[in-house]
């Protein structure tokens, strides 16, 4: 009987991982797997409205999203703790400005970057975007112990983790023009 009841819960838990794969792969469709600096993640686009998200995420139950913060009347966060992303929106507008990713699964296109990476693998994605050094906006956040390299004419943000000297998050940010 116990033999039984163990097969039953290990196929459960095969049928809960197959459908939590099938969601990500759902809303990240293979084409549209990498983080695209200046652009969006996946099928998800800065400038994008809430609406139109929603509906390019399907049905995501109330529970899966989480008002993080707001910045006054300026910005909204949503975190998606599932899908390992916040998403931040203009207040007004309720439109996408700005995304950022903790799923150590997607890359920034065309690269090995993810979350998890070596500051040297941003370093050297700078260096050959650039052919030359571009320094990073850098904003301490000396209580954690964390810096955030900010790239805006790249469109693309990393959170660093000092003490570790690796990624732990990659904010998709809106490209600053050149002047």
């Amino acid at each position: 009987m116990a033999k039984i009841a163990i097969n039953a819960v290990f196929k459960i838990n095969i049928v809960l991982i197959c459908l939590s794969v099938l969601f990500q792969y759902n809303v990240f469709a293979q084409e549209a797997i990498s983080i695209q600096p200046g652009e969006g993640v996946g099928v998800l686009k800065l400038d994008d409205s809430l609406e139109s998200v929603n509906e390019k995420m399907g049905q995501i139950r109330a529970d899966e999203m989480q008002k993080v913060r707001s910045a006054g009347d300026t910005e909204m966060w949503l975190l998606y703790q599932n899908m390992g992303q916040t998403l931040v929106y203009d207040y007004s507008t309720k439109r996408l400005k700005k995304i950022i990713v903790t799923n150590s699964a997607l890359y920034v296109e065309n690269t090995e970057i993810h979350v998890g990476s070596d500051t040297s693998e941003v370093i050297a994605y700078v260096i050959a975007y650039n052919n030359d050094t571009m320094l990073p906006i850098k904003t301490p956040d000396n209580e954690q112990n964390r810096t955030i390299w900010s790239y805006q004419k790249l469109g693309i943000g990393f959170w660093i983790d000092n003490q570790e000297g690796t990624v732990y998050a990659i904010e998709v940010m809106y490209r600053e023009e050149d002047e």
